[in-house]
């Protein structure tokens, strides 16, 4: 549950919880006019009573500055992407500050400026990696490495506050394909359930998840995927108007995986078999 309220120009705040019991709290900033700045999580305990003399902690973020270059290709309607490029971070490490509540996994976007110059700041402490969305005009740009203090690596750690400059981004062009197959054995899914393939590259898992749609048939067909190898699940999304699946079976589906691993055009999955009736926990 999330709950927010605006503060006060004097940094005063006044929120009004459900029911006791901890809570984690966390200062959002508006990015209109404070963007650079981070809200320090804290947690705390509600009792039957008002809890007072809460505290939240607001500082200076670190920033990440830099180019995004495009390599491989000199075709020019493909480097000509480079302007549209929407680039994004995540935290490798996903941090909590109370069990099962994850936060501040995922950075906000920035646009690439056309001489492939970018800044992402507001920044935590941590190993933050680099991908880019996956929009209509820059679908296939996948980053391939980042280059920093001439070594290249899959990361950039920041301390508090810091100011990295001359990182560059590499990103490469692809167009493989990936075809699969959904097998639904030991029963039958309610009427009008539809499911959705998503693909996790293993040595990247926190890059952009390709999806794909499942068809009637049960096949599915990845697009502009990159080399490598991948670890394939589907989720399964029920019709509006259809029976719902309970949250037991739904966790079950999902937790059924595939391996493929992607060389070049066409490359080929085979089925990802999902067993209706093992119990929830046996893979």
């Amino acid at each position: 549950m999330e709950i927010g309220e605006r503060s006060k120009p004097n940094g005063e705040f006044h929120l009004m919880v459900a029911a006791p019991g901890g809570y984690a709290l966390l200062a959002r900033i508006d990015s209109s006019g404070g963007g650079e700045l981070i809200g320090e999580p804290v947690t705390f305990d509600v009792g039957e009573g008002d809890t007072t003399g809460v505290e939240v902690t607001v500082r200076h973020g670190g920033s990440i500055s830099g180019v995004v270059v495009i390599e491989g290709t000199s075709d020019p309607k493909i480097l000509s992407k480079l302007s549209q490029v929407s680039l994004y971070g995540s935290y490798k490490e996903v941090r909590s500050t109370m069990a099962g509540l994850p936060i501040f996994s995922i950075i906000p976007n920035t646009n690439v400026n056309a001489d492939g110059g970018f800044r992402i700041g507001g920044l935590r402490a941590g190993k933050i990696v680099f991908a880019v969305e996956q929009l209509p005009d820059t679908r296939g740009l996948t980053v391939a490495r980042i280059e920093y203090n001439d070594a290249a690596r899959n990361e950039i750690e920041i301390g508090p506050g810091e100011q990295v400059t001359g990182a560059r981004v590499i990103l490469n062009y692809y167009t493989h394909t990936l075809r699969g197959e959904l097998k639904i054995v030991g029963g039958a899914p309610p009427p009008g359930l539809r499911f959705i393939a998503v693909a996790r590259k293993v040595d990247h898992p926190l890059q952009t998840l390709p999806t794909a749609e499942v068809d009637a048939r049960g096949q599915f067909v990845f697009e502009y995927m990159a080399p490598g190898e991948y670890e394939i699940r589907v989720i399964p999304i029920p019709a509006a108007n259809g029976e719902r699946l309970d949250p037991q079976t739904m966790q079950l589906i999902s937790s059924f995986r595939a391996s493929a691993v992607v060389t070049g055009d066409n490359s080929q999955l085979g089925a990802l078999v999902v067993d209706l009736s093992r119990k929830e926990g046996a893979r």
